[in-house]
């Protein structure tokens, strides 16, 4: 249904993630799936270009980048991987390139390893290898800053735990001079 060719010839797809997700939810309400299982295979297909748009030319994607995938992509993360893989397989058919398959695998478990394992802190009294939770909270943040309760307090924690999960911080004194920076290009920008 979305079948285009480009001006070069190639064939192309455009909008088949939204199609096929809109296609799966209409089968799987008539099989009486439940909504959750509708809405976990929807992202699946809705997500499933995304592991390659992460990529920087030949680069692998960044850890903000993966971090953005799970965090956007929830439980239906590992499960969109996968499909990123059959999918690939399934574009190319008997005109697969062995090398070309080969990167686009090795990208694929990057992202896997890589959003699959959980922040670490090196706080003093923390268990080596244990998750380690936030280093500042809404509360702390609030008071640190002499700030009201609102969207902004959310936007500031979202960047704190962006930068706390791909270890650009690991301290509270790196979260709150990452508030700070934070909020004043909030009040810049106004």
């Amino acid at each position: 249904q979305t079948k285009q060719k480009d001006e070069t010839g190639r064939t192309r797809f455009p909008g088949h993630s939204e199609l096929g997700a809109a296609v799966a939810a209409e089968r799987l309400t008539h099989l009486r799936i439940g909504s959750r299982g509708i809405a976990t295979v929807t992202k699946i297909i809705e997500e499933h270009l995304r592991p390659t748009h992460m990529m920087q030319g030949v680069e692998r994607p960044t850890s903000r980048a993966i971090y953005r995938f799970f965090r956007d992509v929830g439980d239906a993360a590992v499960d969109t991987l996968y499909f990123s893989l059959a999918d690939y397989l399934g574009a190319r058919g008997p005109e697969l390139d062995l090398d070309d398959w080969g990167n686009h695998a090795r990208m694929v478990a990057h992202v896997l390893q890589v959003g699959m394992q959980p922040p670490t802190s090196e706080e003093p009294g923390e268990e080596a290898g244990k998750e380690a939770s936030r280093p500042v909270n809404g509360h702390d943040l609030m008071e640190h800053f002499n700030l009201e309760p609102g969207p902004l307090i959310g936007m500031i924690l979202a960047g704190i735990d962006e930068a706390w999960a791909v270890g650009e911080i690991t301290t509270r004194e790196e979260a709150l001079a990452s508030a700070a920076t934070m909020l004043e290009r909030h009040r810049e920008r106004k």
